[in-house]
């Protein structure tokens, strides 16, 4: 990739040891990445393994991998934590220069005739997003790591909301899988028509403009939009 691109490239690792984290890690620097992203892919299926326990191994991992390379590492998150902010505020504190929100889990599904999971990759979709949106508004709102949008990016429409709730970068996946590369280009072109459209004059001016430090009242905010479904169920 380095020999063959002009672009940054970041190395994706996920482990399960801290030593195996840093050596990982130690090996994609010297093999020329610009930065690594800590994808704390996890399914706590152990009863007796404790959130607080799984959290603490991911900080050490952390630690171990910035103690060991130069480069920004950044880290991706699953949603499945009690407090989420709560844990990206500690890991910022150990040294990490950004998050990826976040990581999106393929779930298994039943053979119910021949007893046995099946596993069915699936294209993410413009609903995805919606849980990155939140997570983004929060966090951006609270922390000053950079922050990268992962997962349900599909339209211009998608770029805009996620940058206003303080996304940083985009990460496409499933998008190019259906449009092709070209789509990036279609993305990049579209958002910048939207924003001379809209009057901006400058990215930085949208990103975070709707998270939840310049939202007034959020809290309140929240409930009226439960309040709303609430009153609305039924009505279309």
């Amino acid at each position: 990739m380095k020999k063959n691109t002009s672009v940054p490239v970041i190395g994706a690792i996920n482990a399960v040891t801290a030593a195996r984290w840093k050596d990982y890690a130690v090996r994609m620097e010297q093999a020329g990445a610009d930065a690594l992203e800590l994808d704390f892919y996890y399914v706590a299926n152990d009863v007796s393994e404790s959130g607080r326990k799984i959290e603490r191994r991911f900080v050490e991992a952390l630690k171990r991998v910035k103690r060991n390379v130069s480069i920004p590492v950044a880290v991706k998150l699953t949603p499945f934590h009690t407090s989420l902010a709560h844990f990206a505020a500690k890991l910022q504190a150990e040294g990490a220069d950004g998050f990826t929100l976040l990581h999106r889990f393929y779930e298994a599904d039943l053979d119910i005739e021949n007893l046995e999971p099946l596993s069915r990759p699936h294209y993410s979709d413009s609903r995805d997003l919606l849980l990155r949106l939140r997570w983004l508004a929060i966090i951006s709102g609270s922390l000053t790591t950079s922050l990268a949008a992962s997962g349900g990016v599909h339209s211009v429409e998608d770029v805009v909301k996620a940058i206003m709730t303080g996304a940083d970068c985009i990460q496409l996946g499933s998008a190019l899988q259906k449009n092709g590369i070209d789509h990036v280009a279609a993305l990049r072109d579209g958002f910048a028509a939207w924003l001379e459209k809209h009057e901006y004059e400058s990215v930085r001016q949208m990103r975070g403009s709707m998270n939840f430090a310049r939202i007034p009242d959020p809290k309140a905010l929240s409930r009226a939009h439960y309040m709303h479904l609430l009153s609305s169920w039924g009505s279309e």
